[in-house]
């Protein structure tokens, strides 16, 4: 992984994602291998403008559950990192982004589990857990529980979020940062894959 990104993975697949905004396939490729990537590389990414990136993807492609996944995934990822990436990510409105995926996609299990588990990861950070509140965040949440009752993770996610929310003792709410289980990190729309191999597949797609 180290190898990939002292080859300018990160920076090639930012880079593609800046020239092609409006390419769905690009998008879902590029951001698949931003998730992955920010797994243990959010500071190589936000430093190569990897966050604005993701964003746009996102809102220029509100109408696609699979971009909304794995962005809503991305942002779960860099949220669990370095706080520096948190801090930038609750000021560029990476929960509103978060929120418009879950709104848009009420239906679609992942979404909304990748979602939940996004805002409980940004909710750590106080000024962004406020705008959360202020955004009405806890209706959204509230709706995704309901709406996916046999779902664990949703169901998990959610609920500690709502704790957080309302000002509950976070101890309750088990492990404070929320990184995503690697073996699923591997998964993408194209079948599972090991960590290295994905971020090299995802990169030679978006570049090809």
């Amino acid at each position: 992984r180290e190898r990939i990104v002292r080859e300018g993975a990160v920076g090639r697949v930012v880079g593609a994602m800046e020239q092609h905004p409006w390419t769905e396939g690009v998008q879902v490729e590029a951001v698949g291998a931003v998730r992955i990537l920010a797994l243990e590389h959010g500071a190589a990414l936000a430093e190569h403008g990897g966050v604005p990136a993701l964003l746009l993807a996102m809102a220029e492609h509100v109408t696609s559950p699979h971009v909304q996944e794995e962005g809503c995934g991305a942002i779960r990822n860099l949220a669990a990192g370095d706080e520096a990436v948190r801090r930038l990510l609750a000021g560029s409105e990476g929960a509103g982004a978060v929120l418009v995926a879950m709104k848009g996609h009420a239906w679609h299990a992942a979404v909304q589990e990748e979602g939940c588990a996004a805002l409980r990861n940004l909710a750590m950070h106080d000024n962004c857990r406020r705008r959360l509140a202020r955004k009405g965040a806890a209706i959204v949440v509230r709706a995704a529980v309901k709406g996916h009752p046999a779902h664990t993770g949703v169901q998990r996610h959610g609920k500690a979020l709502l704790e957080s929310l309302s000002h509950r003792a976070q101890e309750e709410a088990g492990p404070a940062l929320q990184v995503e289980d690697r073996s699923r990190a591997h998964q993408t729309s194209s079948g599972r894959l090991n960590l290295e191999a994905a971020a090299v597949s995802h990169t030679h797609r978006v570049l090809g």
